[in-house]
């Protein structure tokens, strides 16, 4: 979320003259509307885009699928036909055939002494690209998915048993990793074929422990993926001795310096904008116009942050908010 709200900030002096030229009013916004705005911002990378018939093709040869599987009459018959899937443009829907079918197909390709297949990248969206090209399957009626509910995912992934691995939070347990990792930069295939290479291990240990593999139907998988990729989302731990050295870098002291007298932009410790990520994010946006003129008329470069930087910042505001007012902590100069 706050490195989201870093970009929108490193763009906003395009975005402001752009703007002016088409006549253009900046937008104010509350902290609710930029939290919604960068909320659905982030969520739309979540959809994958089509995947590659060709790789597909590839793919479903290399990593041995057709052993066991035909589409459009071409394959195994150990498994069955793919050709059904077709019908759906989004591969999560595949992966969670998959899934439900994982512990049975490991025993089949054990006893056959077949390599269980894993799958990167985009592979698994590839394969569901093939899949929508060569199969048979008549009359086909695209079906369109409704769009996964992280909230619907998180009950699920406390129904579905995956809290006694990963935690209530998904942030790991002894027993399982802190799936937040598995999320990072991936679209819904991309997270759906992790979970598939760790499957397998994760069915020995839940059988060890005697708990049920879970099972998914309709789009609990999707709803779950979505859940999982939101838990970076509201992360707001940082590191509070790099927000102070961010403040330095980035030139805040040179207008936010309540301890001289001299300051041109407010007090942040005494503001309640700094209390909260998001409210800071909406405080710098609809302050940006009256701070780009300032910084243009003092001749100061536009601040940029990458990485973690305004998550950091953002931390070492919040601790001089918290910082009581006889022993208030004074805001590092250049």
């Amino acid at each position: 979320m706050q490195q989201l709200a870093g970009l929108f900030w490193n763009h906003t002096p395009r975005m402001m003259e752009t703007m002016r030229r088409s006549g253009f009013e900046w937008p104010r916004l509350t902290e609710t509307e930029l939290s919604d705005v960068i909320g659905y911002l982030y969520y739309v990378k979540l959809f994958d885009e089509p995947g590659d018939p060709d790789l597909g093709e590839r793919w479903f040869r290399e990593k041995q699928c057709m052993l066991c599987h035909s589409v459009g009459g071409s394959g195994g018959r150990v498994g069955p036909p793919l050709d059904r899937y077709a019908r759906y443009v989004a591969p999560i829907m595949l992966a969670e055939g998959m899934w439900n079918h994982g512990p049975a197909m490991q025993a089949t390709q054990r006893m056959r002494g077949v390599a269980t297949p894993t799958f990167v990248g985009r592979e698994m969206a590839d394969i569901q690209a093939y899949v929508r090209e060569v199969s048979r399957e008549a009359p086909r009626r695209a079906v369109f998915l409704e769009p996964p509910h992280p909230e619907r995912g998180r009950q699920l992934f406390r129904t579905k048993g995956c809290l006694r691995c990963h935690g209530d939070t998904g942030r790991g347990t002894p027993y399982g990793p802190d799936l937040r990792a598995a999320t990072v930069r991936m679209r819904v295939s991309e997270i759906a074929g992790v979970l598939w290479n760790h499957s397998f291990e994760m069915s020995a240990r839940m059988r060890e422990r005697g708990f049920a593999f879970p099972r998914f139907g309709g789009t609990e998988m999707a709803d779950v993926i979505a859940f999982l990729y939101y838990l970076r989302f509201d992360e707001t731990r940082g590191d509070s001795a790099a927000g102070v050295q961010v403040f330095r870098a980035k030139g805040c002291a040179g207008c936010h310096r309540p301890d001289t007298g001299a300051a041109i932009g407010p007090d942040l410790s005494r503001s309640e904008a700094v209390t909260a990520p998001m409210r800071l994010a909406a405080a710098m946006w609809n302050h940006a116009p009256a701070m780009y003129e300032v910084m243009r008329t003092r001749t100061v470069e536009w601040p940029r942050f990458e990485g973690d930087e305004m998550r950091d910042l953002s931390v070492f505001l919040r601790s001089l908010a918290r910082s009581t007012a006889p022993a208030r902590r004074a805001i590092p100069r250049r």
